[in-house]
């Protein structure tokens, strides 16, 4: 999904990403004022998939995603002036299905059925899970110590 989709907004507003990318920065912001010309973000600190788990404060992030499997971050940035200006990419991305025990409303067994048996590469046309992906992109501008 695109930056500009309801999804990649609803989850730029969640406290889950706003953390997290608050984290990043702090960790990118210490590594250029050590002197670093390219960074590599460390796993999990301060890098971690997201848990969007409240049906009842973010729904539509809760039954599409859940605990998110992979959260991959890129960027770039420069001096200008006393600061450090740039902008970075995040990629979020899930696996879609159900999972052994996933209740999801009372169907979720039956929807597993379909998905693990008549899903499977054997039979064509049947359920699939299928990937998930949603990018974000943030501009960020951050003052350089000692400015």
């Amino acid at each position: 999904m695109p930056d500009a989709s309801p999804t990649a907004s609803e989850i730029k507003k969640s406290k889950e990403f706003t953390d997290e990318n608050t984290n990043v920065l702090n960790y990118i912001k210490q590594q250029l004022d050590g002197g670093a010309k390219q960074i590599q973000l460390p796993t999990p600190n301060p890098l971690h998939a997201f848990a969007f788990t409240s049906l009842f404060t973010e729904p539509d992030l809760y039954l599409a995603f859940r605990y998110t499997h992979g959260l991959d971050v890129s960027g770039s940035g420069s001096v200008v002036g006393n600061d450090y200006v740039g902008s970075l990419t995040y990629v979020i991305s899930e696996s879609y299905g159900f999972n052994a025990g996933n209740a999801l409303g009372g169907v979720g067994s039956d929807m597993r059925y379909l998905q693990t048996v008549c899903g499977a590469p054997y039979y064509p046309g049947g359920a699939h899970w299928f990937p998930v992906t949603v990018t974000i992109t943030e501009q960020f501008d951050l003052p350089r110590q000692g400015s």
